[in-house]
């Protein structure tokens, strides 16, 4: 950090406006609690039995561990890191929210208190698409932030999936500015169900699907060798999520040899989700669901249970994403 703000800009807030010998700054040190704390850490060292043969009982247990640190401060590292990266990155917190704004106000005016049901079915696919193209685009940085993963494990500073774990953690601040901007004002602009327990299913089941799609994207920056790959990876991620969605061809035409697409892609599990979040209300909800092709295979209609399976799917398929993606870091190694 130091050596970068010499460089840039904020050197002039290194300005003191007075000169230190080498001499002053050692004594400065000296007396410092970090320098107490090093010097403890070191001569508790000392303390150890140097000469134990290597597969001695007699070495120390700690010098068996792989890593010094435990998980739980692993993951607390580097959400710190991440964390601490997202704030100092104020021109892109500040284009999020100008984007979000802009995109939720654009999609609420063109909607405006619609009647059309065509249109809730066209908005809810928007705003999910609008959420798989955001994670696209963020995924290739994932690739550049891999180098300093591998640096940091080959000197075992933390484990791969404490890695993973605080950094999806530190994106969560990010991802709720961008779920409560642009779900804000589609729902109220657009003219969903005026319900409070809706409200919060509906901005829930995007931050799930934001969180999800983020994974999904780290698990393909996690295994690919270039950015470019990242890139491609990415696009047949989102065509075959905006295929079988439910919205651009009905789920009831699927072929029945591509069915299996359907029930796996975590898109159509939102998308249906957040239709019967808003039908189930109405008297006339299944009759729209039906004449739009989500019916189950038996033909009967979704029930309301099934907003709760959509939850039941994506929770379980994120961590999976999350486990995998720390562990193809780990047994993995692509060097871009």
């Amino acid at each position: 950090d130091y050596l970068l703000a010499v460089a840039s800009t904020d050197r002039k807030l290194l300005a003191t406006g007075e000169n230190h010998s080498a001499e002053m700054l050692a004594t400065v040190y000296e007396e410092s609690w970090q320098h107490a704390n090093i010097k403890a850490e070191q001569e508790e060292d000392w303390k150890d039995n140097w000469a134990v043969v290597t597969g001695s009982e007699a070495i120390p247990k700690r010098f068996m561990q792989k890593y010094r640190n435990p998980f739980s401060i692993g993951v607390l590292l580097n959400l710190r890191r991440f964390f601490t990266l997202w704030t100092r990155d104020k021109i892109f917190i500040r284009a999020s929210v100008i984007k979000n704004v802009a995109m939720g106000l654009s999609v609420g005016f063109v909607f405006l208190n619609t009647t059309l049901d065509s249109s809730y079915f066209g908005v809810l696919f928007q705003g999910n698409l609008f959420i798989m193209l955001g994670a696209m685009t963020a995924a290739p940085e994932k690739v550049d932030a891999r180098a300093v993963f591998y640096k940091h494990a080959d000197s075992n500073f933390y484990s791969a999936l404490s890695y993973v774990i605080g950094e999806a953690l530190a994106a969560m601040p990010q991802m709720l500015i961008d779920v409560l901007l642009f779900g804000i004002f589609v729902y109220w602009m657009v003219g969903f169900v005026p319900s409070a327990a809706s409200f919060i299913i509906y901005l829930l089941l995007f931050f799930l699907f934001t969180f999800s799609m983020g994974q999904t994207m780290g698990l393909l920056a996690s295994v690919a060798p270039t950015k470019t790959v990242v890139q491609g990876g990415g696009a047949v991620v989102l065509l075959m999520n905006v295929l079988f969605s439910g919205y651009i061809v009905a789920p009831n035409v699927i072929p029945i040899y591509w069915n299996w697409i359907y029930w796996i892609t975590p898109l159509s599990w939102i998308y249906r989700s957040l239709l019967l979040n808003e039908f189930v209300h109405r008297s006339d909800g299944q009759q729209v669901m039906e004449s739009y092709g989500f019916l189950l295979p038996n033909d009967t209609p979704y029930g309301r249970e099934w907003i709760g399976y959509g939850f039941a799917y994506i929770i379980p398929y994120t961590i999976i994403c999350l486990v995998a993606s720390a562990y193809c870091l780990h047994r993995f190694r692509m060097e871009a």
